[in-house]
């Protein structure tokens, strides 16, 4: 008897043992299971995005994709151009070269009258520009003759002309917009690659030469009253009305050609209904922008070294990208003939215009950094480097796509066109590998990089006419670490899916464990706040800029915007203030110091929930579209208003209000301060206040503000 009943108060203690360790994991889980969920997501995505340049998880292999190209038909490879025939081709533009520089030895106009003066028959017109008097532009067209039947598809090249500035800025802001050579051969100046360009054209139009010309070719140049006027060029060489205003010649081309070709109305362009019969039906596949200009004879070796690099750009608006077919098959025609290529033989174009900051990156890596890793071996101190480099060649590349500048081919990739833009100084050739650069003649080294620049231009304008459709990679968003890597879009979703998980677990555990009574009034009114301020700012934004915001801003316009900015932002603080106080006043009711602070606190859990659910909506869309301004964004936001916890008992508050003071409230003013767009954002990392500024950016800043300091 006795032993039974010890038998069952044993088994009654275990199963009371049992049941506390349930609850004590059911009590852990609850309470560090959403910790979990909301910190380790995070972290793994951003160690993830880091290694993309070596891993890549959808393939399974420990390194990065490598360039292909999905269409046989575009590999310039298949064509078998030898050097023997290379050199032939070099022998056909050598004998034009006497003649083209008889002809135009004393010219210096546009692309038709350099046609017109070398005796060519390529049809070219000059098309003025709207509502324009002091810029017009050549267009020129080189239609298949072997075709046998009209083609319907068209290749555009864009040529800057070699009297105008250059376009493209670099990295530091500054643009060289000095004076530069002609379409000509003269004795003064010389443009090696213009020359070889017209005769590029000329072997296109010559069936016999090239009889696989299957496409028509579009070949454009702007003219400005500043090309070719040397009274508009003061003594340091600078356009003048060219650096008032900003203009990019190029662009504008790019922009002008397609709405003058397009059918339609014409009322705003008298000019459009001439070059719109002129082009027809043809429907433009590819553009290339030849943003191309000569080493400069009177700089200095150092000048010459620092600018020696061809940019191969490929962003666009909004995260735009051309089909990642195109910048293979350019790499490939622009390696082939072997001018681009460092001593391992790798292509060294840049794909970015922050190229002067990774080479100090890399200089940084190679006094401080590699020194360190000497002991480790060779080869392993050249893999830790080129990560290195390629990560910052990748974040670069992110950079100019999310920030800029906009290269001259945006206005292509708006219309659904795969376009790129060629920009930067002639390359130097003929120094061998692992050697010292051996200096050639100015003249005999820039006549044989234009030879080899328009020979690739003549391999990957074949490319494209061998395709008669769009281009079948069907992969246009992805990040470029190297000429010869590319991350993908399923290789970067998922760590941009990490960086929201904290968003959803928050949101999930405010509505089902934290939050007890949602405090709808409050948050209506926030909401309500949020979106007049952004209805009230676009409609500002709209009524200053109009239809001129092409995302480069003056400064006394910027200013402007910064003014009407704070007002409105102002006095929508001063409205969600005044509601603040009629809510407390409403609360004074309740009595007991603990019921307020309570209801203080589910206040903030529902204005959190808010933000949360609010940031979500808004960075998903992004996120599919331009991953390059969806991830610094996600990063930013997702640590302010997913990792704070509002849930806090009577007591720890007190003991937080003691310990902390006024450091806590001083410091989330001071944060405010900083990261309010007027202060910092515009201009200095925007150059305007983009479409993410306002309606993204401007809502969570607000939100955050009454979640800190109302």
């Amino acid at each position: 008897m006795a032993s039974s009943v010890v038998t069952t108060s044993s088994s009654g203690v275990s199963c009371k043992g049992k049941g506390k360790g349930k609850q004590r994991i059911k009590a852990w889980l609850r309470k560090w299971l959403p910790v979990i969920l909301v910190y380790v997501p995070y972290f793994v995505a951003l160690t993830w995005t880091s290694l993309h340049p070596v891993i890549s998880v959808i393939t399974g292999e420990m390194k990065c994709r490598g360039s292909y190209i999905d269409e046989n038909a575009l590999e310039v490879g298949y064509f078998g151009h030898n050097q023997h025939h290379a050199h032939s081709n070099h022998q056909i533009y050598n004998t034009n070269t006497k003649l083209r520089t008889k002809n135009l030895e004393t010219r210096r106009g546009g692309l038709c009258e350099a046609l017109t003066h070398i005796g060519s028959s390529i049809p070219c017109r000059n098309q003025p520009f709207p509502k324009s008097h002091s810029m017009s532009l050549d267009v020129a067209k080189i239609v298949p003759p072997a075709a046998p039947v009209r083609p319907t598809e068209a290749i555009l090249l864009v040529v800057r002309n070699p009297a105008c500035p250059v376009g493209m800025d670099d990295d530091d802001g500054s643009s060289d917009m000095s004076s530069s050579p002609w379409w000509t051969n003269s004795k003064t100046q010389s443009s090696s690659f213009h020359s070889n360009m017209l005769q590029l054209m000329t072997r296109l139009q010559d069936p016999s030469e090239c009889p696989w010309l299957a496409k028509t070719i579009y070949v454009i140049s702007p003219i400005t009253s500043a090309c070719g006027d040397d009274s508009s060029i003061s003594s340091s060489g600078v356009v003048a009305n060219h650096s008032n205003d900003g203009t990019d010649w190029l662009a504008d081309s790019v922009e002008l050609f397609f709405q003058m070709s397009s059918s339609g109305n014409t009322n705003h362009h008298p000019n459009r209904l001439s070059l719109s019969s002129w082009v027809g039906s043809d429907r433009i596949r590819q553009v290339l922008v030849l943003d191309i200009h000569n080493n400069d004879s009177g700089a200095s070796a150092s000048d010459n070294d620092k600018q020696e690099e061809l940019r191969l750009l490929v962003q666009g608006r909004r995260g735009a990208l051309p089909n990642l077919d195109l910048v293979f098959v350019t790499l490939s025609a622009l390696a082939k003939f072997a001018f681009l290529q460092d001593n391992h033989g790798d292509v060294t174009v840049s794909l970015h215009s922050y190229s002067s900051r990774v080479k100090q990156w890399g200089a940084f890596l190679d006094q401080y950094i590699m020194t360190s890793l000497l002991r480790i071996g060779s080869t392993t101190t050249r893999a830790w480097k080129q990560y290195l480099m390629e990560g910052a060649n990748m974040v670069a590349f992110a950079t100019q796509m999310a920030l800029g500048p906009l290269p001259p081919h945006s206005a292509a990739l708006d219309r659904g066109i795969d376009s790129l833009t060629l920009s930067g100084q002639m390359p130097h050739v003929g120094h061998p590998r692992g050697g010292q650069r051996q200096r050639h003649v100015q003249g005999q080294e820039d006549d044989e990089n234009g030879r080899l620049l328009c020979l690739a231009l003549e391999q990957l304008i074949r490319a494209f006419g061998n395709l008669h459709e769009r281009l079948h990679h069907s992969i246009t968003q992805y990040l470029l670490p190297s000429p010869s890597k590319f991350v993908s879009h399923s290789e970067y979703l998922i760590p941009s899916i990490l960086l929201l998980i904290p968003l959803m677990v928050r949101i999930l555990h405010l509505l089902l464990w934290d939050i007890r009574v949602f405090c709808f009034r409050q948050t209506i009114q926030l909401a309500t706040a949020c979106t007049l301020l952004v209805i009230v700012w676009l409609l500002f934004q709209n009524i200053i800029v109009g239809d001129n915001n092409d995302g480069k801003s003056s400064t006394s316009l910027v200013v402007l915007l910064n003014a009407g900015y704070s007002v409105i932002y102002g006095i929508t603080l001063l409205w969600l203030y005044r509601c603040r106080g009629s809510n407390m006043n409403d609360s004074r009711k309740e009595e007991g110091e603990d019921n307020k602070e309570e209801k203080v606190e589910q206040i903030q859990k529902s204005i959190q929930c808010l933000a949360c659910l609010l940031a979500l909506y808004l960075h998903v869309p992004i996120m599919m579209a331009h991953v390059s301004l969806f991830y610094p964004s996600a990063a930013f936001w997702t640590p302010l208003l997913a990792f704070p916890n509002h849930h806090r008992s009577p007591k720890r508050r007190q003991q937080q209000r003691q310990q902390r003071g006024w450091i806590t409230p001083v410091t989330s003013l001071l944060f405010l301060f900083a990261t309010w767009p007027p202060i910092y954002l515009v201009p200095k990392i925007f150059s305007t206040y983009t479409l993410y500024i306002s309606i993204v950016y401007t809502p969570l800043h607000l939100i955050l503000t009454s979640l800190w300091l109302l």
